[in-house]
């Protein structure tokens, strides 16, 4: 008699930050991420609340790979995405029609590629009338 048996493995490659929308990491504006891309294909998801007609700058920099990175809507709709805006490094500018959630993927232009990189995510909306006429009208104390 003959018995056959069937064996599975499974291996799980580490990974810092998911790599699909439904389970990215949650950040908020000027945050910095240190992450890394594990191995080959990997990117990394990034989910963040935008508020529409502000100016917002997400940079991703990184020593050992070309970077590339792209903007979706809550739909995951490609808005934009950008590589080589500051040599190897991406950067995108966006100022949101509509105030709600965006994910962002980060990942090497080339699929191959691994190493760590930040990523960044800084408003650069002018201050508004309120925000200027808080700071002229404020008291500056000296304290010795």
């Amino acid at each position: 008699s003959v018995l056959l048996f069937a064996v599975s493995i499974s291996l799980a490659l580490a990974d810092d930050y998911s790599n699909t929308a439904s389970g990215a990491y949650t950040i908020t504006v000027h945050q910095t991420i240190y992450g890394s891309i594990d191995y080959s294909n990997d990117v990394d998801y990034f989910e963040i609340n935008l508020w529409a007609d502000r100016s917002y700058q997400i940079t991703m920099h990184s020593p050992s790979f070309d970077n590339f990175l792209r903007l979706f809507n809550s739909n995951l709709g490609l808005l934009t995405s950008n590589d080589d805006a500051i040599g190897q490094n991406a950067q995108i500018h966006w100022t949101p029609s509509i105030s709600g959630t965006y994910y962002i993927e980060a990942r090497p232009l080339n699929p191959g590629s691994t190493g760590s990189y930040t990523l960044g995510v800084v408003d650069r909306s002018p201050c508004s009338a309120a925000c200027t006429s808080f700071y002229r009208h404020s008291i500056s104390i000296k304290i010795e």
